[in-house]
């Protein structure tokens, strides 16, 4: 294997471990005699504030290994104790200011992957997976290991126990690691490193030291269980009549993980029935747009080592080929109420319905690692069941009314099931081969779905399969300078003419635009193909000066809905930027940086569909604040989704702005502000903005309240569609918009309280009200394609426009003053409003074993039809009806 030049002189720098035979009490003491066995390792630098100069305080570290664990010891001496910072949290919260000191390992030797472990004077825990060679990474990694502190006149000491087991390194006699070691000093805001990486230098896991000395360790016997039992009780407000639901309902579950070292390099994760019912739920929101909401992954299972299956960086993403929430999804479907009104009942009772709130995944399975000759692998499968909703009404037939009093002659019961989400099958596969140290890396994705479509309803509504296949390359050179990335994937689906028809119509590309001719609907399609090719060249120079180019190429049929996340194909984009950050720090300036953009995209019938350019600037200062502004403006395009499949429209020059001012993180109390405002020619605007308060009191318990608020004016909002031949400019169809005004508060709190490392308590709560009305003064007609030409109803003399007590407007078209044409447009106003929290309390009682005490509480209500209440909304949540979960889940981790 070649050796880069940057390689070479980071292997000059070795760190060296020491086996012992009687291994050290973890107790953060530092008094066993192992210790004094081990050499010492120190001549740490400044990262920040001062780049390259000698740590202000000294640091010493020692490390031992056996044939079960790697032990290290660390000295962080502090001539003024007082200044240690030390807040007691739970597990992984990195947003609290901290003294930490870390260790980072790559365990490959492949220059790309670091598994980093650290620990706060107070022995709270802290760790992630990163990849890519990048310093962030996976933080709901949570291998089992140990650590313990001491606070002492000279500062404070750590001793940390990493068992061989978590670990993953190739299965020969002489092991080298790549390694770095990290302090941080809070109250000076300094961060120091065994080896430096400047801030004008690219890398992380590539610029680390050896470890060397490690010798003869057997491959780990990797098997860990992970048995769980639940119990939840869940209790709401019941309606008279309901079968399926008295108000309340106890549940009990139970299920398995499962971990398995293959080899020394490669291991299998399972779940078996899996839950999550400790996991925050998706924050709020009144979606009226045709484009489907991205919500974060927060599954412990699809979270912990996510990394390896990512495909491409950033830009050269045309959406996420691998979705993990597509698994286990709520249910597509609501049930088919045919059979109620089966017969035409004069009357019915319910219908009662019980509809579970997400598929079950029956099981899940992964296999992830990296081989000796630079091979990640990473394989993912995962089986939901057939979903199925139940339905229970009474049919009621023969009226008869006495004194007011109406009876029936005939009742008849009805029941059934309805399939709501079929069984699927989902599959991925990761290759990633690295060349030239990791300098150079090549990978292959692939992803599978397949569904059981045993009935003509399911078969006419969901696609039978879908594959998607990409190829991805990363190539670095001169010392990670020059930065050249690129991605190819296609895509297939297939199933029925229904439900190939309903993929073409939607919103990621709308075949059935009568205006173009470039990718025309057919209704007999059973299959659909596309493809992505993206590619970016990324310069960053010693002075701080850099550029970049990033062009992208998205065909109308390129789908991945199935197994991953796509909002919009169909477009061709070139992104040019340049940029510059000053390279060292100063006395007041910790980073200061700026990036010019230009962006435009077309689709491919060769419209302009984006131009921007855009100028945003970030400052970081030394006493921990920070700033970030961006300007854009946008030219004169054409909207080819504003009519959602109609004829494309004109959207007017924009201007965009967004700022951003956080405060010292360190202190007790600290907050964040953030504001934005975007306006078109037309009259289209945006604005809003909001913050964060935090308040830290004492080291064990913080509070938070985050609130926003969003006024959204969009004069281009689609408010419905109605076929009329007359409309010859439109192609028959009236395209009939308005000026739709959403308002949004969102409240987010949040209270914390560790009693212990491993023991603490966290409330949470997010009241949210959004409500959008469209006035009657602004609906018009959409004349001609292309155009910023409409026939507004409530001025025009030949269209009489009306709106009854329900909200719904009438509108009746007139020619020489007679009718010749008359609709309806439904009420088009909205309000959503609801209330979500939880408590939980998280008790890790042994080592990897942990129990829950959840509670979740969420009320809401949404209403068409319905004028926006603001702060009145928020008020009204106490009389919605509630529903309660209380929930205890136990887990026990066994290894051996």
């Amino acid at each position: 294997m070649t050796v880069t030049p940057l390689l070479l002189v980071v292997a000059q720098l070795a760190v060296t471990a020491t086996r012992t035979s009687r291994p050290p009490s973890i107790d953060g003491r530092l008094d066993d005699a192992a210790w004094s066995t081990a050499p010492v390792v120190s001549g740490f630098v400044q990262s920040n504030p001062r780049e390259g100069e000698p740590a202000s305080e000294r640091t010493e570290v020692r490390i031992l290994y056996d044939d079960a664990a790697l032990y290290v010891a660390a000295r962080m001496f502090e001539r003024d104790p007082a200044r240690m910072r030390s807040v007691l949290t739970r597990r992984d919260d990195s947003g609290a200011p901290n003294d930490l000191f870390t260790i980072a390992l790559d365990t490959y030797h492949d220059h790309q992957t670091a598994m980093q472990f650290s620990v706060n004077p107070a022995g709270v825990r802290f760790d992630q997976l990163s990849a890519g060679d990048q310093s962030s990474g996976d933080e709901g990694w949570d291998p089992v290991w140990e650590a313990a502190t001491r606070a002492d006149s000279g500062g404070w000491t750590a001793e940390l126990r990493i068992p061989l087991s978590q670990l993953r390194f190739a299965q020969v006699d002489v092991q080298q690691w790549g390694i770095n070691l990290f302090r941080t000093l809070s109250t000076r805001n300094e961060l120091d490193a065994l080896v430096l990486v400047r801030q004008n230098e690219q890398g992380f896991a590539s610029r680390f030291a050896t470890l060397d000395g490690i010798r003869g360790v057997p491959a780990p016997r990797r098997l860990e269980l992970l048995p769980y039992a639940r119990s939840q009780m869940e209790t709401r407000r019941a309606t008279p009549g309901d079968p399926f639901f008295d108000g309340s309902q106890v549940g009990r579950g139970a299920g398995l993980d499962l971990k398995y070292g293959l080899t020394s390099n490669l291991t299998l994760d399972a779940t078996v029935n899996p839950d999550f019912g400790q996991v925050e739920a998706d924050p709020a929101q009144l979606n009226l747009s045709a484009f489907e909401s991205f919500f974060e992954e927060r599954r412990p299972f699809f979270v912990e080592g996510s990394q390896i299956f990512s495909f491409g960086q950033g830009p050269l993403n045309a959406g996420e080929i691998f979705y993990s929430r597509r698994v286990g999804r709520a249910p597509t479907l609501s049930p088919n109420l045919s059979g109620v009104y089966a017969g035409s009942p004069d009357d019915v009772v319910g219908p009662f319905m019980d509809v579970p709130k997400a598929s079950t995944i029956l099981g899940a399975a992964k296999v992830s690692g990296k081989l000796a000759g630079g091979t990640s692998v990473g394989l993912l499968h995962a089986e939901t069941g057939l979903t199925n909703g139940r339905v229970e009404a009474e049919q009621l037939f023969g009226p008869r009314t006495v004194n007011g009093v109406t009876t029936y002659d005939q009742r008849a019961e009805v029941a059934y099931r309805d399939v709501l989400e079929p069984r699927s099958h989902y599959s991925l596969a990761r290759l990633r081969q690295d060349f030239r140290g990791g300098q150079t890396s090549i990978g292959l994705i692939a992803t599978s779905v397949v569904r059981d479509l045993n009935s003509n309803r399911l078969d006419s509504l969901f696609r039978r399969d879908a594959q998607v296949a990409g190829l991805d390359l990363q190539h670095r050179w001169n010392h990670n300078r020059f930065n050249l990335g690129a991605t190819l994937a296609g895509s297939r689906i297939a199933g029925s003419t229904t439900a190939i028809s309903a993929a073409q119509r939607s919103s990621a590309r709308y075949f059935q635009r009568p205006d173009q001719d470039y990718a025309v609907f057919d209704p007999t399609r059973t299959s659909l193909t596309g493809y992505t090719a993206n590619a970016r060249l990324r310069y960053d120079g010693p002075r701080g000066y850099g550029f970049g180019v990033t062009a992208n190429s998205t065909t109308p049929g390129y789908e991945l809905n199935d197994a991953g996340f796509i909002g919009q194909a169909d477009f061709r984009r070139l992104v040019l930027s340049t940029s510059w950050f000053r390279p060292k720090p100063t006395k007041y300036l910790r980073r200061l940086g700026g990036e010019l953009v230009w962006q435009g995209s077309w689709n491919f019938g060769n419209e302009r569909t984006g131009r921007t350019a855009a100028f945003n600037t970030v400052a970081q200062f030394q006493n921990g604040w920070g700033t970030s502004l961006n300007l854009a403006r946008g030219s004169r395009i054409v909207s080819a989704s504003a009519t959602r499949g109609g004829p494309p429209i004109i959207s007017t020059p924009n201007v965009n702005a967004n700022f951003n001012l956080y405060s010292d993180s360190r202190k007790r109390l600290s907050g964040s502000f953030f504001s934005y405002g975007f306006r078109t020619q037309f009259g289209t605007h945006v604005w809003g903005g909001g913050g964060s308060l935090t308040w830290r009191p004492v080291s064990n318990a913080s509070f938070s309240v985050s609130p926003s608020y969003d006024d959204t004016h969009d004069r281009g909002y689609l408010v419905t569609k109605v076929p009329d031949a007359l409309a010859t400019g439109t192609f028959g169809v009236r395209y009939i918009a308005g000026a739709l005004d959403q308002k949004t508060i969102d409240v987010g709190t949040r209270a914390a309280f560790t009693f212990t490392p491993k023991l603490s308590f966290q409330l949470y709560a997010e009241p949210f009200t959004s409500g959008a009305q469209v006035e009657g003064k602004d609906l018009r007609e959409i004349r001609f394609p292309k155009q910023v030409n409409f026939t507004y109803y409530a001025s025009d003399p030949d269209v009489r426009l009306t709106r009854d007590a329900a909200g719904n407007y009438g509108v009746t078209i007139l020619k020489d003053g007679q009718a010749i044409r008359n609709f309806t447009i439904a009420n088009p106003d909205a309000s959503f409003r609801s209330l979500h929290g939880s408590a939980v309390l998280r008790w890790e009682y042994r080592p990897g074993s942990t129990m829950f005490a959840v509670w979740t509480h969420n009320r809401g209500r949404f209403d068409t039809g319905y004028t926006y209440g603001g702060i009145d909304d928020l008020r009204a949540l106490f009389a919605d009806a509630p529903e309660n979960v209380f929930l205890l889940k136990v887990n026990y981790w066994l290894s051996r």
